[in-house]
């Protein structure tokens, strides 16, 4: 089983996920630079302002209700058992690295401008919710907790520089699937470039809509269960499904005070892995019993940080430069769009060759 804790001198494993620091320096001082990044990493403190941060926390954050604790605590177990099927040792997330704050605060300090639910902040190990999102639904918080612990105990690659006259710096280079431009071409591009993302968010979607279901079936979710597989809310499942274009099976979720309607996240992103996993276990049907066992090949590499067999299995079952194809697509629906549509002809070029 492939470890995901360091042993400190002392004996003490610290609970840090798969962990390492990339870049120019000599091997030495990368040992010597990820020791001291873990240790931040493990208190929160790798933020790019982490006291500012703090002080906007300090000033805004809202003090967790017992429901919201004990949707952590079920996130935090549900997330280990995924942890140990992918062979990587559990990774424990305490509701101190999850803070809710009011909408205004959730744009300011996770620097977006947009409204969102929630957001994971790798760098400074915590996960920030927007508290007007998911406490109008609390079915909101308890499953995207689960979506953005999942994040956080993702493999994690730090790049570091050191710098003779200033700090060493650090940016984030892979978190799961997803990577990230280096120091060096952000300079170039003065921008910062992703890969993989809407590869690695499919993978996380899928497994929180598998969480969903468990969720249906605790009793406080009882009237939202009862309602979903009632005559009126198949009618309004259908009605929405329609309206967004999704399948009604993507429906998680209907409010029974409000009518709101959830559905699971990434769809368009899904479909292209769900499709990927399809066609890989056709072209393996020794290995692979079905697309879900494929699935957990890529599974295991976000937590692993191990892409080459994922990488293989794809290039051999789509053509050459296929999985960079699959890295191209971000968590936009017309990415994801075009990618199925490029891959599909991948596929078909790919077995008229074989034929």
């Amino acid at each position: 089983m492939t470890n995901s804790f360091e042993k400190q001198s002392d004996g003490r494993e610290e609970d840090i996920p798969l962990f390492r620091v990339v870049g120019e320096a000599a091997k030495e001082e990368k040992e010597e630079s990820a020791k001291s990044l873990k240790w931040h990493f493990r208190e929160g403190l790798l933020g790019a302002a982490p006291a500012g941060l703090r002080r906007e926390l300090n000033k805004n954050e809202l003090p967790m209700t017992p429901e919201e604790r004990f949707f952590v605590g079920l996130a935090n177990k549900k997330t280990n058992e995924i942890l140990k099927k992918a062979g990587i040792t559990p990774l424990d997330i305490s509701e101190k690295n999850i803070h809710i704050v009011p909408k205004e605060a959730f744009l300011n300090i996770a620097g977006i401008s947009s409204p969102a639910d929630a957001v994971a902040l790798v760098e400074s190990r915590m996960a920030l919710f927007n508290a007007e999102e998911v406490r109008s639904v609390p079915f909101s918080f308890a499953y995207s907790v689960f979506h953005e612990m999942m994040h956080l105990k993702e493999y994690i690659a730090i790049e570091g520089r050191e710098n003779d006259d200033e700090e060493d710096e650090y940016s984030l280079f892979r978190v799961g699937f997803t990577a990230y431009s280096s120091l060096k071409k952000m300079e170039e591009e003065e921008d910062q470039h992703t890969h993989f993302r809407g590869l690695d968010e499919a993978i996380i979607a899928s497994l929180e809509k598998s969480y969903a279901k468990e969720l249906l079936e605790l009793p406080m979710f009882a009237d939202g269960r009862n309602l979903m597989i009632s005559r009126q809310g198949k009618k309004l499942a259908k009605s929405v499904s329609g309206a967004v274009d999704y399948s009604e099976d993507e429906l998680i979720w209907i409010e029974p005070r409000e009518n709101i309607a959830l559905f699971a996240s990434y769809y368009p992103q899904r479909k292209v892995l769900d499709f990927v996993c399809g066609e890989i276990r056709e072209d393996f049907p020794d290995r692979f019993g079905s697309p879900s066992e494929v699935f957990g090949e890529f599974m295991k590499a976000a937590f692993s940080g191990r892409l080459l067999e994922a990488a293989r299995l794809t290039e051999k079952t789509f053509g050459k430069g296929s999985f960079r194809i699959l890295g191209d697509m971000n968590i936009d629906d017309d990415s994801a769009t075009n990618t199925m549509e490029t891959l599909e002809s991948m596929r078909r070029a790919q077995l008229k060759t074989a034929n």
